[in-house]
């Protein structure tokens, strides 16, 4: 057994689910549409695609993750032809002739048709933003603190020198005897 996923019809997975090992691509999840009452029930039943089961694998890291049904069903496709091409070369290829065997198709690589949800402004808000580095954080405010204090040294200097001006300015008024 090995992980799939359950889509709805636009593609946004919903849950996981297990399937056989042997299993891989797109499977439609189908239901069988309910007739109304006094209605003549048709020959077949009429059944609608409900979801899909996607047994490809889905990359790490999705956020809401989506998953392009047309896309890979379009790719599903031309590797079948192209493999059928393939397998009528190599049927008709004459190994006498010198011509070398021609390639197989490359195989599909279904993780290319998952892709996120959400938009990458809205993925950038679910992430946590990064904590400071405490440490860090403890070191730029003894910075900051150290330069609080060598600023308010200098102003303390600065008003220190003006005091003493003034007070050297008053002593020469009082020895002039302009002060009384």
């Amino acid at each position: 057994m090995k992980e799939a996923f359950i889509i709805d019809p636009q593609g946004k997975y919903i849950e996981p689910t297990l399937v056989m090992d042997s299993m891989t691509g797109v499977f439609d999840i189908v239901e069988q549409v309910e007739i109304s009452e006094g209605t003549t029930p048709p020959s077949e039943p009429r059944m609608v695609v409900t979801g899909y089961t996607v047994a490809v694998t889905m990359p790490d890291g999705l956020y809401e993750p989506i998953f392009d049904v047309a896309g890979y069903r379009a790719a599903e496709a031309a590797y079948v032809a192209s493999y059928a091409i393939y397998q009528k070369t190599i049927a008709a290829h004459n190994p006498d002739s010198g011509v070398p065997l021609p390639l197989p198709p490359e195989q599909i690589d279904g993780t290319k048709y998952w892709r996120n949800g959400l938009t990458q402004a809205e993925i950038d808000t679910l992430q946590p933003k990064p904590q400071p580095n405490t440490v860090q954080t403890l070191g730029e405010q003894l910075v900051a603190r150290e330069l609080e204090v060598i600023e308010l040294k200098a102003q303390n200097d600065a008003q220190g020198a003006t005091l003493v001006a003034l007070e050297l300015r008053l002593l020469q008024l009082e020895g002039a005897g302009k002060v009384v």
